[in-house]
């Protein structure tokens, strides 16, 4: 409790103390200091959080420390610098690796996504799976080139899987990329399918695009494809209802 209260507070001077207790026989008492060290931590913290997180019992609180201070105003580029670096220098299994991706996903930046981006090239089936994943939570559409990159890569049917399905979570979310790219992005996902599971899939991912190229990509699917046919008019009709509210600017 007396750990908590200094988080609470805010007491920046009782970091050594609680970094102390991280190695407490208690497992409550170690997972209330990580909760403490999210509090109080400074991004010139982050490194030597990430080398106990790195022995930790409870990795889970020790990457949500860390993700809190990454998180706090101004601290993201220095504490991401940290994490990039932990990450590169092969620093624990593949376990504290996924910790860190999951890390990325959560504070989000460039340097992030450049290390997600080569986290989708590892030869670790399991690094490219949780990046593969942690890329649909990214906060904008940035992220969908490295997702379509992993998928147009990879061999694993399940990861291609998880690439999709981050990929329609990502393909309705503001960013900078244009609903056009994001569309011509999303058809050559469908053509590279290599089952119904994975068009089924890819279709998601096209039909929550609002973009005129959406919609006749459902026109010309309900020709080719009749057995589709009242799904792909319904579709179609959907995203042109809805490119009739969209305000231009």
């Amino acid at each position: 409790n007396l750990l908590k209260v200094a988080g609470l507070r805010g007491i920046g001077p009782a970091l050594p103390e609680v970094m102390r207790e991280l190695a407490s026989a208690q497992v409550n008492v170690r997972k209330s200091a990580w909760t403490a060290l999210g509090m109080i931590g400074r991004p010139e913290n982050v490194a030597d959080f990430i080398e106990k997180m790195a022995s930790s019992k409870e990795p889970e609180w020790a990457a949500q420390a860390v993700a809190e201070v990454a998180k706090r105003d101004g601290a993201r580029d220095k504490s991401m610098a940290a994490i990039v670096s932990a990450y590169r220098s092969g620093l624990g299994g593949v376990p504290f690796r996924i910790s860190l991706l999951k890390i990325m996903g959560e504070v989000g930046g460039a340097k992030a996504l450049e290390l997600l981006s080569d986290a989708v090239q590892s030869p670790e089936a399991e690094l490219r799976k949780a990046a593969a994943s942690t890329l649909g939570l990214w906060p904008d559409n940035e992220a969908l080139g490295v997702i379509a990159a992993l998928f147009h890569g990879e061999k694993d049917p399940a990861i291609r899987l998880i690439a999709l399905a981050s990929a329609t979570n990502l393909s309705a979310t503001a960013g900078q990329l244009p609903q056009g790219e994001i569309v011509s992005m999303a058809k050559a996902l469908y053509q590279a399918s290599r089952d119904q599971r994975e068009k089924d899939q890819a279709m998601a991912v096209i039909a929550r695009v609002t973009d005129e190229e959406a919609a006749v990509f459902f026109d010309a699917l309900a020709v080719s494809e009749p057995q589709r046919k009242s799904q792909a008019e319904a579709t179609s009709k959907r995203i042109r209802e809805a490119l009739a509210r969209v305000i231009r600017v």
